[in-house]
């Protein structure tokens, strides 16, 4: 039978064996967070994160117990928002942005904007289209640099127009014809050579422009029809015109010409598109005679900024003109 004094004894040493595990517990903790702190994983190594030199773990000469790895915190890299450019998701329906305001900016197929460019574009007021149509034109092609990337956009914003061709050159290039009537595009006879001195010539010489274009045109894309004439500068003549509808042709007239083949800067052209739109505008521009890269820039953005606006794109009426109307320079 234990005494008082065994049974105190007995209970003091149960007390300090539970101290005594509790202070190693303790002192284990305080160890390991001493090691994450400094960057030191279960290996002993530094981790490349922590910025430290590396060092080896030293071996006590005896297993040990495998601490738990303390991974360091490594910042997630976000991908960039996506622009409002960008196709909107599924799970994110369109929104119709109100008129004369672009909330994204435009993308190209081809050729990109500059930044400082459409800045300034963006900046134009386009007016209220309130619905209205207006046709896209394009002269002196068929051009192997341009006439392609005219046709991208075109295609991207399902925009139609007509393409007025030079007999010449729709002969040498019969391939960018036939991609023009592919995608869904009108022909329109240019002239043979676009000779801009034509009125001075012979009437020979005046009739044989009309025809020997046409023909051209034809032959290049075989079956397609071919409604419109357009006189190269707008320099139109009665014996022309008579030609002209000897063939069966109705005139191709604008009534806006932002004269891009100048080479005015983007934002010239786009802003005297603008400022000379009205119902039913026939739009003149060019993808072939020179460098065209203002006018592939200028296009994309109104492509995008006049459907915003409430217009929308459709092939010009044909308008047979009484001869004296139809001779009007333009």
């Amino acid at each position: 039978m234990r005494t008082a004094s065994q049974e105190r004894d007995r209970t003091a040493s149960r007390h300090r064996r539970g101290i005594g595990a509790l202070t190693a517990a303790l002192v284990a903790l305080l160890l390991g967070s001493a090691l994450s702190g400094c960057g030191t994983t279960a290996g002993g190594s530094r981790s490349p994160h922590s910025g430290g030199a590396l060092s080896s773990p030293r071996s006590t000469g005896r297993p040990t117990q495998p601490a738990t790895a303390v991974l360091p915190t490594v910042p997630v890299q976000h991908s960039p928002t996506p622009p409002d450019s960008a196709t909107p998701s599924a799970s994110r329906p369109p929104t119709s942005p109100p008129a004369h305001v672009l909330t994204s900016p435009v993308i190209l197929p081809t050729s990109a904007v500059p930044a400082a460019t459409l800045r300034r574009l963006n900046k134009l007021r386009v007016p209220d289209g309130q619905d209205h149509s207006l046709s896209l034109t394009f002269d002196d092609g068929p051009s192997t640099r341009y006439t392609g990337q005219v046709l991208a956009l075109l295609a991207t914003a399902h925009a139609p127009a007509v393409f007025c061709l030079i007999g010449q050159q729709a002969v040498a290039l019969p391939q960018l014809v036939r991609r023009e009537v592919a995608a869904g595009q009108q022909l329109c006879d240019h002239s043979r050579d676009h000779d801009l001195r034509m009125r001075r010539k012979s009437h020979t010489y005046q009739r044989a422009e009309v025809t020997d274009g046409l023909k051209d045109v034809r032959q290049a894309a075989p079956g397609t029809p071919v409604t419109f004439y357009r006189q190269p500068g707008g320099l139109w003549d009665p014996t022309i015109v008579a030609a002209m509808y000897q063939a069966r042709l109705d005139p191709l007239r604008w009534t806006d010409d932002p004269r891009d083949w100048s080479r005015p800067g983007t934002v010239t052209i786009a802003r005297r598109v603008l400022a000379g739109l009205q119902p039913g505008a026939v739009v003149l521009m060019h993808d072939g005679g020179g460098n065209r890269t203002e006018t592939l820039q200028a296009l994309s953005w109104l492509l995008k900024a006049l459907p915003a606006a409430g217009w929308h794109f459709t092939f010009p009426d044909a308008v047979h003109l009484s001869p004296r109307a139809a001779a009007k320079t333009q």
